[in-house]
C-alpha cells in the first residue's frame, strides 16, 4: 500500500514540474476564437502556457490572417420603423391611466399590472394584479370612469373605488 502511495506521489510531482505546454488560439471562418491543444486548421497561432515560477522558452509567433468584419445591417428606409413593438390601443392606454390612479393605494406599486380590460360606455372595468404583504399576487376588480375626451374622471373614479371597498 505504501509503495503505491509513493509511486502516485512521484507521478503527480513529475507532472506538476513540467515547464510549459502548448495551446493554440484559432480563429474560425465565422470570426469566433477558440482554444485547443491541436494545431489550428485555418488561422491562428500557438500560445505557450507556463506554470507560475518557471520560465518558458521564447515562442516564434505565427502570423494570423485578419478576418473581415461582418457586414453592416441595411439602413432604415423612410417607410420602416425602428422598433417592431406594436402600438398600444386606446383601451390599453386608458388601462394604464386607471392603474396609475390606484397605484398610490398599493403596498408594492411597482409590481402591479392589469388584465381583462372591458369598456362599457365610459366605465373601464379591469382586473388588477398586485402583491400582498406576503409576496404573493392577489387579483382585484377595479373600475375607472372616463370623460368623453378620454381623460380620467377622478371624481367618478373615486366613487367607483369607494363602492368596491378601496
Amino acid at each position: 500500500m505504501q509503495r503505491r502511495c509513493w509511486k502516485l506521489f512521484f507521478a503527480l510531482a513529475a507532472m506538476s514540474v513540467g515547464p510549459a505546454w502548448a495551446v493554440n488560439k484559432c480563429t474560425g471562418a465565422d470570426g469566433k476564437v477558440s482554444y485547443q491543444e491541436a494545431p489550428c486548421a485555418g488561422q491562428g497561432g500557438e500560445l505557450k502556457i507556463r506554470q507560475q515560477g518557471t520560465q518558458a522558452a521564447p515562442v516564434e509567433k505565427k502570423p494570423t490572417i485578419p478576418v473581415s468584419a461582418p457586414a453592416a445591417p441595411p439602413a432604415l428606409t423612410a417607410g420602416m420603423q425602428q422598433h417592431s413593438r406594436p402600438q398600444r390601443t386606446e383601451l390599453e392606454l386608458q388601462g394604464d391611466q386607471c392603474l396609475a390612479y390606484y397605484r398610490p393605494k398599493l403596498r408594492d406599486p411597482a409590481g402591479a399590472y392589469v388584465s381583462d380590460l372591458k369598456m362599457d360606455k365610459t366605465v373601464l372595468t379591469m382586473k388588477m394584479h398586485a402583491t400582498n404583504g406576503f409576496g404573493g399576487y392577489v387579483t382585484r376588480e377595479v373600475s375607472c370612469e372616463f370623460k368623453q375626451n378620454g381623460e380620467l374622471d377622478s371624481d367618478w373614479t373615486k366613487i367607483h373605488a369607494q363602492r368596491i371597498g378601496w
